[in-house]
């Protein structure tokens, strides 16, 4: 009978224990972790769209806080008016 091996194989040439390795494989599950809560923030966003709890100049202000880009100009300033037109610029076709 085969042996079942815990976990994926491991190369020959891996060396544990390496301080470089193992930096950068704690850097790469934060980043993965920090992806995780983005995307639940934008499907937090878009749920709350959905059932109106937010309008969408709301939606499109907190994802500008997230810092994701759209294609859509929020109009910020004191005296703008908003409404859904493209940034100047923006391929939205």
């Amino acid at each position: 009978m085969a042996q079942e091996r815990d976990g994926p194989p491991q190369a020959a040439n891996t060396r544990t224990g390496d301080p470089l390795r193992e930096a950068l494989l704690a850097s790469l599950r934060a980043a993965l972790i920090r992806a995780r809560l983005l995307e639940a923030d934008i499907a937090a966003i878009g749920v709350s769209l959905r059932h109106g709890l937010i309008t969408p100049k709301q939606a499109l202000m907190a994802l500008q806080e997230l810092g994701i880009p759209t294609v859509f100009d929020i109009g910020t300033r004191p005296g703008d008016t908003w409404s859904l037109t493209p940034k100047s610029g923006a391929d939205v076709g």
